[in-house]
């Protein structure tokens, strides 16, 4: 089976992540899932990972079910990546995805570390740097401008019990009041900044 255009256009960086797993077709499911099998056959899959992963379809679940930010879309590139090199060996690698991971890394706070508020980073901060910073100028706008957009006051930052649930309404981070305990349950209070409406995060020990 030969690869086919949206498959094509995905490793190529023509395609990006949300159009990919929007328009991802039998036929693409199809000639993924042949490779992967063939790779497992070539002994290059963990049988460990095999055995958590039996065929293309779970793993690519998986991926798209750690939320769509910048691990999701990483380790879903690389994914499919390291199974198309099995028909092409010397495709060349679209490299936005893992550099963007990296840089989440050194860049995105833990506080801000959830789905929600790291696809707003990628939507708002990321896609608004200028091109021409080097690493360490990338690192420090990231980090003034989640200071700016999540309205960080004197290092005021919640400090999850779980992971990171910072609420997003209407495309803009609300403000962090501040978190109230009662036996193991933690209530952190945000503000919405246009309506100045209460909302309540709930988390437990």
């Amino acid at each position: 089976m030969q690869i086919t255009l949206l498959v094509k256009n995905y490793i190529e960086g023509i395609v990006d992540y949300i159009d990919f797993i929007s328009n991802m077709d039998d036929d693409s499911k199809k000639y993924l899932n042949e490779l992967y099998q063939k790779k497992h056959k070539m002994g290059f899959i963990n049988e460990a990972i095999y055995e958590k992963f039996p065929n293309f379809y779970k793993k690519f679940e998986w991926c798209i079910n750690c939320g769509g930010g910048f691990f999701s879309k990483s380790s879903l590139y690389n994914f499919v990546y390291d199974i198309v090199l099995i028909d092409f060996p010397n495709c060349k690698k679209y490299l936005k995805y893992e550099q963007n991971f990296n840089l989440s890394l050194s860049a995105i706070p833990d506080y801000l570390d959830g789905n929600e508020a790291s696809k707003y980073i990628e939507e708002n901060i990321f896609s608004k740097m200028p091109l021409d910073l080097s690493r360490n100028q990338q690192i420090k706008y990231i980090k003034e401008q989640c200071k700016k957009n999540f309205f960080i006051e004197s290092n005021k930052i919640p400090h999850w019990v779980q992971s990171c649930e910072w609420p997003i309404q209407n495309n803009k981070p609300c403000r962090y009041i501040g978190e109230k305990r009662k036996g193991n349950l933690v209530m952190f209070l945000f503000e919405n900044v246009d309506t100045h409406n209460i909302i309540v995060i709930k988390q437990y020990y």
